[in-house]
């Protein structure tokens, strides 16, 4: 990927202003889902893929 590192922010809402935020995130797994009113039918909130599993990268890796 050319220049991600120049587009900022990051993630398809912008929630994330460092791409370090994105790498720290998919290195946990994502976060559980709990959604709440609308958010199941909220483009915002999209549904977390089963396939999405831990890095386990080290501090190294990520920074």
């Amino acid at each position: 990927m050319r220049e991600v590192a120049d587009n900022k922010p990051y993630i398809h809402n912008g929630f994330f202003p460092e791409l370090a935020n994105v790498v720290m995130t998919y290195n946990t797994g994502m976060v559980k889902e709990i959604w709440k009113g609308n958010h199941i039918t909220d483009s915002k909130f999209p549904h977390k893929s089963g396939m999405i599993q831990k890095m386990n990268l080290t501090d190294d890796e990520v920074f």
